[in-house]
């Protein structure tokens, strides 16, 4: 039985201020590494950024500041499969939009969708979820939990949200989980739309899967997933190792998140321009006062261990429509033909710029690209 809306609770964040404090000392006796001849990057997060952002961070950033934005926005909590789910709910007041829920990824959050939001509010009723074991949606009380198991999770909250029907819009992980629920409630879904070429069931391709026209997919996909494969690695096979360090150190854990950005944004424009300082402690704010670095790089373990297996008799194809929205410095790439194979692809859309974090690069295409594909399916 799904839960009745009473099981749904407004939620708060409200940081003590004795965590505030503890997280100031912390910054202050940073022990500093040494960093030679990485100025550029090559070894990882070089030194002279680094060091800029803690300072920030310690000197200059308002955590209540960035608190009270967060809070301008309903959150809400739920607890589902016995697990606690944190939620931003925007009722757009329209009896005919479209509920549409959206999913992040990591080393996102929630926030990651700040800019999306105001473009499609108003237009469709927003539902944005933190994954488990991610920022408000701790603590993560079992193991297993992975992209299908959130998949069903997310089905089950928006029955108790009193949508029957809803879309889904997904980036990194979070485009996992669209593409699982367009598989196993495909009955359910509108559509997925997907900035993550995130197709369950699929091998890994290889240059002869590409067309012609495609080859320069591949060759960006193979310089950029060398950058993505080593985090893949450590959060599948031994998360808990390096939680220990990342959940000690907050300038360990800015480190590591900024790091991502660095790698994976489009390679046209410079971190602040896309991500300002900010931004990027909130983010690393967020992980640090939930404490939830080891549970959400669990996320991987669950999700990887094993191959994905279809839910249903049917077909292993995901059968709702399915958009995807193609950024230029996206990791990881799909030849058109290999998505068609596994999907109901319906929407195809290119980008002229902008990687993995589309929703902050690109919004405003993205928002356009996403109102396209789901006024399709319901004129």
């Amino acid at each position: 039985m799904p839960p009745s809306a009473a099981q749904i609770f407004p939620f708060r964040i409200e940081v003590a201020d004795e965590e505030i404090d503890d997280l100031l000392s912390r910054l202050a006796r940073t022990r500093w590494a040494g960093d030679f001849a990485n100025d550029g990057g090559q070894f990882g997060m070089p030194a002279a950024r680094l060091r800029a952002l803690v300072a920030y961070w310690l000197n200059g950033f308002d955590w209540r500041a960035s608190e009270a934005e967060l809070n301008a926005l309903p959150h809400f909590r739920i607890e589902l499969g016995g697990l606690p789910i944190h939620f931003i709910w925007i009722r757009s007041g329209r009896p005919e939009a479209v509920p549409l829920v959206l999913t992040h990824g990591w080393p996102w959050t929630f926030w990651d969708f700040n800019r999306l939001v105001p473009l499609l509010a108003g237009t469709f009723d927003l539902v944005v979820p933190s994954l488990p074991g991610f920022a408000f949606s701790t603590p993560l009380r079992r193991p297993g939990v992975g992209a299908p198991e959130t998949a069903d999770l997310w089905a089950e909250l928006m029955s108790a949200l009193g949508y029957a029907r809803f879309g889904a819009v997904g980036s990194d992980w979070g485009a996992h989980v669209a593409a699982n629920l367009a598989h196993a409630h495909a009955d359910r879904l509108i559509g997925a739309y997907l900035t993550t070429c995130a197709i369950p069931g699929c091998r890994p391709p290889v240059a002869a899967d590409f067309a012609e026209n495609e080859r320069a997919d591949y060759e960006r996909s193979r310089q950029r997933m060398r950058s993505a494969r080593a985090h893949v690695l450590v959060n599948r096979d031994t998360p808990q190792t390096a939680a220990w360090a990342l959940n000690d150190s907050p300038a360990g854990l800015l480190a590591m998140l900024v790091e991502k950005r660095l790698l994976w944004m489009g390679t046209d424009r410079d971190l602040e321009e896309v991500f300002p300082a900010d931004f990027l402690l909130t983010t690393a704010a967020i992980y640090w006062f939930t404490g939830s670095t080891h549970s959400a790089a669990r996320f991987y373990a669950s999700s990887l261990r094993g191959a994905w297996t279809p839910r249903h008799a049917r077909s292993p194809r995901l059968e709702a429509p399915i958009a995807l929205g193609i950024f230029p410095d996206e990791p990881f790439l799909l030849p058109r033909a290999t998505v068609e194979a596994h999907a109901n692809l319906v929407r195809w859309q290119r980008f002229p710029r902008g990687g993995h974090y589309a929703p902050m690069e690109e919004p405003g295409p993205l928002a356009a690209d996403i109102n396209a594909f789901f006024h399709e399916l319901t004129r």
